[in-house]
């Protein structure tokens, strides 16, 4: 069991790949698809809920990161938050 304290400024390697720089996204254009609908939905006020699951190293954290940021360009005032756990 643990307890939350704070935040805390790690640095995943995802965000050291960021610090260097990123390759073109390929291949994720459905599921991409898939998370603007449902961003579309929740501002139409029908609620949503979505999970992204996969094997490690698939590219589920380049996934969440490439929505999070359209979603940010498609909406300024969109909250976006992240979170990690063990």
């Amino acid at each position: 069991v643990y307890r939350v304290l704070g935040e805390r400024a790690d640095v995943s390697r995802f965000d050291a790949s960021i610090e260097r720089g990123l390759t073109r996204l390929t291949g994720r254009d459905v599921e991409l698809a898939r998370l603007q609908a449902s961003l579309v939905a929740a501002e139409a006020g029908r609620s949503q809920v979505v999970v992204v699951e996969a094997d490690a190293g698939t590219g589920k954290s380049r996934l969440s990161f490439e929505f999070a940021r359209r979603a940010r360009q498609h909406s300024p005032d969109i909250a976006v938050v992240k979170g990690r756990c063990q």
